[in-house]
């Protein structure tokens, strides 16, 4: 199924509603609207979020990244010179499947509504969990030093 973006902010609420667990990979989050929708979604019992953000040009807010570090669910995809973390991948794990987005939508205001963005929605067959696995395994959460640096 193809989302755009008059459909994606709908569709967002629509899957925290039933997930218990999100992934989410993306270049840039700016969001606090969206971050809100994360940590109250990490607040209920039995729920699970890790979010592998980008930092590139400074785009990501760094309020935004703070939250998230508060709450221990982010991780940064650290970038070497020769090239930036760039993906927009989200996971919503319902008690009947993953439900995978993969597609142009940062988490930003922008991404969720404002922008021509495309998503594509399906069921993941394994191979985006394992890739989120390993890219969580791969980057470190931020330390508070790193955080003031950044702002």
């Amino acid at each position: 199924m193809l989302i755009d973006r008059e459909t994606i902010g709908k569709r967002w609420l629509d899957l925290l509603a039933i997930a218990t667990q999100i992934d989410i990979a993306v270049a840039w989050i700016t969001s606090e609207t969206l971050a809100d929708d994360l940590l109250q979604f990490a607040a209920l019992e039995g729920h699970r979020i890790r979010v592998i953000s980008g930092y590139h040009d400074y785009l990501t807010s760094p309020v935004v990244l703070r939250r998230l570090h508060a709450s221990n669910l982010l991780k940064l995809g650290a970038a070497e010179s020769s090239w930036k973390f760039h993906p927009k991948v989200y996971l919503f794990t319902t008690k009947a499947e993953t439900v995978c987005w993969i597609g142009s939508a940062n988490l930003t205001d922008a991404g969720f509504g404002k922008n021509i963005e495309l998503v594509y929605e399906c069921v993941d067959d394994c191979s985006v969990r394992a890739w989120i696995d390993d890219e969580w395994r791969r980057f470190e959460y931020p330390t508070t030093e790193w955080l003031d640096q950044y702002e």
